[in-house]
């Protein structure tokens, strides 16, 4: 479903749901010094590692290994997007 639904479903029912919002509302704090669209660009980029973070983990071979991975992968976006 992740891999086609901007294509069947459309873009908004991937950007504008339930836990789409929750996470960007969790998110928020982290960006609130940014520019209201910079802000939200950076969220939506951490969700979308998030998700291909997900498919990774689920197809792999090494579930345990690639969440490892993922964790730092992702850690170290985050703390990039945040740094001066």
């Amino acid at each position: 479903m992740l891999i086609d639904s901007p294509s069947v479903l459309g873009r908004n029912y991937r950007t504008e749901n339930a836990v789409t919002r929750a996470a960007q509302k969790t998110l928020e704090p982290y960006f609130e010094k940014l520019p209201k669209l910079q802000a939200q660009l950076s969220s939506r980029m951490i969700i979308a590692a998030l998700a291909e973070a997900g498919l990774m983990i689920a197809n792999s071979d090494n579930p345990k290994r690639a969440r490892q991975q993922a964790d730092q992968l992702v850690t170290s976006i985050v703390e990039r997007l945040l740094s001066p």
